[in-house]
């Protein structure tokens, strides 16, 4: 108990670092893989080793309290870690049909081709398809860039995404 009677806070069930804020160079390494960057050229635009930038990613991941790398860009927005992407009403907004929103989604919390694959009732080779084709009509080169169009689009946003069952990528 603290000196005025009040219960001290617990991090009970939970890892300690879940629900911190982000570092500025965290959220810098992460704004970085939302713009669809790899590792490696991450590290070369920030002068700073791979290993440098994928620990970076795993202070991200700790912190956000997921480990897939689109769920991590679509919490970072949630929980404001990161300044949520907006301007597509000045940009050509892709039109993505119910299937592809609804892929969307999946990966924005995390799931895995297979487990997208047993959530809409397709074999894993026709969700891997799929997934190529929603980052394409997006012009994203990583599902975590896709997660960020997303947002950017207006397509995800602050409501809890009705998929968050299905997800794989909680830690």
């Amino acid at each position: 108990m603290r000196d005025d009677g009040a219960p001290l806070p617990t991090t009970e069930g939970r890892s300690p670092t879940v629900g911190r804020r982000l570092a500025p160079v965290e959220a810098a390494t992460l704004r970085l893989v939302a713009a669809g960057l790899t590792t490696k050229e991450i590290a070369g635009r920030r002068g700073i080793s791979v290993d440098g930038v994928r620990s970076a990613l795993r202070r991200c991941q700790a912190k956000i309290g997921v480990i897939d790398y689109a769920a991590l860009v679509h919490n970072a927005y949630r929980t404001r870690q990161l300044p949520t992407p907006r301007g597509w009403a000045t940009v050509r907004r892709p039109v993505l049909n119910a299937e592809q929103q609804r892929l969307l989604s999946l990966l924005s919390v995390g799931a895995t081709a297979r487990q997208i694959a047993s959530a809409v009732y397709r074999s894993r080779s026709t969700v891997q398809t799929r997934l190529r084709s929603l980052r394409a009509a997006l012009g994203a080169a990583t599902s975590a860039q896709a997660v960020h169009l997303g947002w950017q689009y207006g397509y995800l946003g602050d409501e809890p995404n009705q998929y968050q069952g299905t997800g794989g990528g909680d830690a």
